[in-house]
């Protein structure tokens, strides 16, 4: 009878510690989904106006660029096309200005604010009103198609002040972001530590069936951490470049999601030069077919920008058909050179261009490449060796006629190479700016720094954020903060 009692007694304390063990488990739950998702909403949010207020400083350089093309060049075939990308532009950084000082409720993007950015937008410095006179007047100047007054208006010495106020007004939000960051990290430690507690208190006194369900909810709420981390760690390594950046455009990390599986990462980081720059890549999804380009435009003046957004629209409307079978790549380049070659013709621009096309499996890599700096393929062995090669194809730049490179013996042509991916490499995309920034001394960097830098490291067990971290560190370690004088840009393709 007292074992029956006894028995009861147990089972009653099992019922009232497993209801107020889950009771906990769903109150703290609940609690951390709030937070968490309250905290990464904010953070969201602090993208978001980052991108605007960098963008608002890049929009801002390419007004001023184009202007002067049309002012200097009225008679050029393309000056409709140049023309409507300013009026776009003009319009785009008028609604940055107005989303940056009142939020936007369409797009969800709230106001970020605190004393430094109200003295700086609304105090002496005036910087919301400043940029709204600056896009009014150069509205006026396009719509009257005369731009002496906003010239005359806007000389170096003005252009630069604004230039500046808008790089403080980047580095301001960026600091209140890594801020917040700590915050959200400090929190989610919080929350960690209390399911932790939760976890052995169960373990110890209750029964092992609810192991799973908590286990469950501590998987999310560490994958959230994992999200947090790489955007934390993605702004920690842009906040330190923008600071060795000597005041040039706020440099930028991705990792990117959409390319991303668990066999293979991409992540890349970009650096524009003292002037505009020609650099640009991006990544095209043809069905199940990833594509990977990079190119450099000669020369830093407007039209590379103009040249390089023309070539990005291209692939985006080849790769919304789909199907990867239906294009001859080496044709595309042939149309590419073409199309260059027209487009150059008064600055003499050409363009080099790398292509990766990927194979479902991910273990095949296609190279097609036209003058442009070969990509490293690092391969990490089991005994801990590493092995480096290239992926090698010279290939002529995009824009030169074929009267004229005919005969030269250092010209070829643009082919087709196929190389294996193995698991445990990775590949490097690079521009030449990479390589041909230099020290204090004149010295670039070269490739030759370069393949160090790999021979040096084993990266088969680290994350594809931390190479990127410590190629920067070292290659801005041997710039020794000289100015960007030729855009930075690579990509690190990792397959695990």
């Amino acid at each position: 009878m007292k074992k029956i009692k006894d028995g009861i007694k147990i089972k009653k304390k099992i019922i009232l510690f497993s209801s107020i063990a889950l009771f906990l488990i769903l109150s703290l739950s609940i609690v951390s989904k709030f937070v968490l998702e309250d905290f990464i909403d904010y953070q969201s949010n602090f993208s978001k106006v980052i991108n605007i207020s960098g963008r608002q400083r890049m929009l801002s350089q390419r007004i001023m660029l184009l202007i002067q093309t049309l002012n200097g060049q009225k008679a050029i075939d393309n000056s409709n096309l140049i023309k409507n990308d300013l009026i776009n532009s003009i319009q785009l950084m008028r609604k940055s200005n107005e989303t940056l000082m009142n939020g936007n409720r369409v797009e969800k993007i709230e106001k970020i604010t605190n004393n430094e950015l109200d003295r700086i937008y609304l105090g002496k410095t005036n910087l919301y009103q400043r940029v709204n006179d600056f896009t009014l007047l150069a509205e006026i100047s396009t719509n009257k198609n005369d731009f002496n007054d906003f010239l005359k208006e806007y000389n170096i010495y003005k252009i630069n002040s604004l230039l500046l106020d808008l790089d403080k007004a980047v580095n301001l939000y960026a600091y209140e972001c890594e801020l917040q960051s700590k915050r959200i990290i400090a929190v989610t430690y919080i929350i960690l530590f209390s399911f932790l507690f939760l976890l052995a208190l169960i373990h110890l006194f209750l029964f092992k069936p609810l192991s799973r369900s908590i286990s469950l909810q501590f998987l999310e709420h560490e994958d959230k951490l994992y999200h947090l981390m790489n955007e934390k760690h993605i702004l920690d390594i842009e906040v330190r470049s923008a600071q060795r950046a000597l005041g040039n455009l706020v440099p930028r990390v991705e990792f990117i999601d959409k390319f991303n599986t668990e066999k293979i990462k991409l992540a890349s980081y970009y650096q524009s030069a003292i002037d505009k720059g020609g650099d640009w890549w991006g990544i095209y999804e043809f069905d199940k077919t990833k594509v990977v380009l990079i190119g450099d435009v000669t020369g830093h003046e407007a039209g590379s920008s103009i040249i390089a957004a023309a070539v990005s629209r291209y692939f985006e409307e080849l790769s919304n058909e789909k199907s990867i079978e239906k294009h001859d790549f080496l044709q595309i380049f042939k149309h590419l050179n073409d199309f260059i070659q027209k487009i150059g013709t008064t600055n003499h621009m050409e363009m080099s261009m790398s292509l990766l096309i990927f194979n479902e499996n991910l273990d095949r890599v296609k190279f097609i490449n036209a003058a442009h700096s070969y990509p490293y393929l690092i391969n990490y062995k089991e005994a801990g060796d590493t092995k480096i090669s290239r992926f090698k194809s010279k290939g002529h730049t995009l824009g030169i006629k074929h009267n004229h490179f005919s005969n030269n013996e250092h010209e070829e042509e643009i082919k087709i190479m196929e190389y294996e991916l193995k698991e445990d490499s990775l590949i490097c995309l690079f521009s030449s700016g990479l390589t041909s920034n230099t020290d204090k001394s004149d010295k670039d960097f070269g490739e030759k720094n370069l393949k160090k830098f790999f021979e040096k490291n084993n990266f088969k067990n680290t994350e594809l954020l931390t190479i990127v971290d410590k190629l920067i560190d070292e290659a801005y370690s041997f710039y020794e903060e000289q100015p960007i004088k030729d855009d930075i840009t690579f990509i690190l393709i990792k397959r695990n």
